[in-house]
């Protein structure tokens, strides 16, 4: 089965999707595409490559103007869970997780309405702090003028910027294969999974992992504190 992100509205109703699949003996699969983006994946191997050495810091910028919402019902909180941490910050969030290859363990926010589409969330900062003293952080703004949408992951031995187009590391530029989109490579993972009877890469289990982070954004922003994963 392939759902789309962010998988449900909260960590509770994402866990009894898993463990439904789970207990029928089906595969479960999140369609968390920046995985399959060309230039994410290409980051992946180079990290798991020791090209940047042990990551310790992941900055994220994920800037730019929302004019307008693609349905009306994304204008209702209680049904689609927020504006950016559902569509945008399951992405952000994900891809940290996934390039990292860990979970947090503490989680803390700030996070701030505004805006005349939504009474959803549009500004605000995720930060996240790992084993091995690394951290990460994301910062966004559905409001900005200006677009800004990238990584910068630094290293112990490098550091290394991504975005949806271009890859570098410590400013030279790395190429990749551009001749597949991300959706395509979704399906395709979807299809071989299938095919070879297997998990697929992005499983249940990962997308409730994004969700109780998400889950954790929102309480840290309204008690105004720090918590645990």
């Amino acid at each position: 089965m392939l759902v789309g992100k962010p998988m449900a509205l909260n960590e509770d109703e994402a866990r009894k999707m898993a463990d439904v699949a789970d207990k029928h003996g089906r595969n479960l699969m999140v369609g968390q595409s920046r995985r399959f983006l060309p230039s994410d994946q290409k980051a992946k191997r180079l990290i798991e490559d020791g090209r940047i050495g042990r990551p310790i810091n992941y900055a994220r910028q994920t800037c730019f103007w929302v004019e307008r919402l693609s349905t009306d019902w994304r204008r209702d909180v209680d049904a689609c869970g927020g504006l950016y941490l559902p569509l945008f910050g399951s992405h952000d969030v994900d891809a940290m997780l996934w390039l990292l290859d860990t979970a947090p363990i503490t989680v803390d926010a700030r996070i701030r309405a505004g805006s005349d589409l939504s009474d959803g969330d549009v500004e605000g900062w995720i930060g996240l702090t790992f084993e091995d003293e690394a951290v990460g952080a994301i910062a966004f703004s559905l409001r900005s003028k200006e677009t800004i949408q990238g990584s910068l992951i630094v290293g112990a031995e490098g550091t290394m910027r991504v975005e949806r187009n271009r890859l570098s590391v410590d400013g030279e530029p790395v190429s990749f294969d551009h001749s597949k989109g991300a959706l395509e490579r979704q399906m395709e993972e979807f299809v071989s999974a299938i095919v070879d009877s297997r998990a697929p890469s992005v499983p249940g289990t990962d997308g409730v992992r994004t969700m109780c982070v998400l889950d954790l954004a929102r309480a840290s922003s309204e008690q105004q504190k720090s918590l645990m994963f």
